[in-house]
């Protein structure tokens, strides 16, 4: 399951990017349609592939689209469960490694705090202490679903 909102960022290996033949083969003006189209699927997961709306994307005539997009389209994948959504596969990648290492600090951020409550009641024992009333399964049942799913 993917994270409800993307990161603000990812991160971009501009020497890869550059050495990809299928970049090389591209002008600068469909380079910077490329850029467009890589943040718009980091932002929802997939471009269409319909070039009035890729248009709409880069803010440009659908003439230019549709002059740049076959240069461009050789740079992404359809989506095995909608052909008509594509991704570049290393954009892929990177999100689904952004979206582990955010499940991986979250699960550990949850730990801590109930590690930290435990430690709390320890040091100011009660004597009409009761259990915590939120054991972990549920604090973990409470958490966003891309935590408790990586």
């Amino acid at each position: 399951m993917r994270n409800p909102e993307p990161l603000l960022y990812y991160k971009w290996y501009w020497r890869d990017h550059r050495a990809s033949r299928n970049v090389q083969r591209l002008s600068s003006l469909e380079r910077g349609l490329h850029r467009e189209l890589l943040d718009a699927q980091w932002e929802h997961g997939f471009i269409p592939d319909d070039v009035e709306k890729l248009a709409g994307i880069c803010d440009c005539p659908v003439e230019v689209m549709r002059d740049a997009w076959p240069n461009i389209r050789r740079c992404y994948e359809p989506c095995e469960s909608d052909p008509a959504k594509l991704i570049n596969l290393r954009m892929e990648r990177e999100r689904e490694r952004s979206d582990a290492k955010r499940a991986k600090l979250a699960k550990a951020g949850l730990r801590g705090i109930i590690a930290r409550i435990r430690r709390e009641n320890a040091k100011y024992p009660s004597a009409n202490a009761e259990p915590p009333k939120t054991p972990f399964a549920e604090v973990v049942s409470e958490a966003p679903p891309w935590v408790t799913n990586g």
